[in-house]
């Protein structure tokens, strides 16, 4: 048996992935602050709801809408989790911050 707050993490996932927006929003604080490294269009820093969806909306434009993400592990207990309750923040990791700044142009 899963615990709750990994059920809701794999929820939130599968909610972005089928475009369901509007869960994925509701998963936010109201003051969420996201960060993208690089120098492509998408880099920068992105605060509250508005602008981290105007980002996703980019991305979506940027790549033709042919995006999804892969969960491929959730960390969750009652002591530690990797997001508990509403996301507050969020860094993006780019193995090859080179080629992402490319591909994103």
């Amino acid at each position: 048996m899963a615990h709750p707050n990994e059920d809701m993490m794999r929820k939130l996932y599968d909610a972005f992935n089928k475009g369901d927006f509007e869960m994925v929003t509701s998963s936010f604080a109201p003051d969420i602050v996201g960060h993208v490294p690089g120098k492509s269009q998408l880099s920068g820093d992105y605060k509250g709801a508005e602008e981290v969806m105007g980002m996703f909306a980019k991305l979506a434009e940027v790549v033709g809408g042919n995006y999804s993400v892969e969960v491929h592990d959730v960390l969750a207990n009652d002591e530690h989790a990797v997001v508990l309750g509403k996301i507050t923040e969020f860094w993006t990791l780019e193995e090859d911050l080179y080629a992402s700044d490319a591909f994103y142009g």
